[in-house]
């Protein structure tokens, strides 16, 4: 995900208990937010699809999480800073509405981690980082090309994920 929005992987590393972990270069700017919560989504998904099994976590397990970012809990679990990062970005928006803009980019994200292609340069990512510990930006995009994603990795994230400019105005999945 961080590939197909241009950015920089400054490192990625898998530390002693096997938990990934990414220095990643973000650029200051308007979407800020969305591409956070992109990048957050996308790698909750990629983790879990490594073991062949997507989950979709129901309603009420995404309320406690959005609950806590409404709080200002600074929790570090993927989905609590990718809810923090919408709340932050959209504070007057209902519940639903954070909901129904999470599982749009969790949408997105299921999408683009099982095309088949792209999920075995993920496990090739994988199985080299896991060996040699730490990667660099170099090293990832060796193995996952800017051809490989839709779009092209320098691809402004909304037309190559087929998001309108407009992220507010995308008609949302209903949940």
């Amino acid at each position: 995900m961080a590939l197909l929005l241009g950015w920089a992987i400054g490192s990625r590393g898998v530390d002693i208990a096997q938990l990934f972990s990414a220095n990643l270069a973000r650029p200051p700017g308007a979407t800020f937010a969305y591409e956070h919560v992109a990048v957050l989504v996308a790698g909750h998904t990629a983790e879990r699809w490594l073991g062949r099994r997507i989950w979709r976590p129901e309603a009420p397990y995404l309320h406690f999480y959005l609950a806590a970012a409404r709080a200002g809990e600074a929790r570090t679990c993927d989905n609590c800073r990718a809810f923090a990062a919408l709340v932050q970005d959209r504070p007057d928006d209902d519940d639903e509405m954070v909901i129904a803009l999470y599982r749009h980019f969790e949408k997105r994200a299921i999408d683009l981690v099982t095309t088949p292609r792209i999920f075995s340069a993920i496990q090739e990512v994988a199985r080299e980082l896991m060996q040699r510990r730490v990667m660099q930006d170099d090293d990832v995009r060796r193995l996952i090309p800017p051809e490989m994603l839709p779009g092209g990795c320098h691809a402004p994230m909304w037309a190559s994920m087929g998001y309108s400019n407009d992220v507010s105005r995308v008609a949302l999945p209903r949940v």
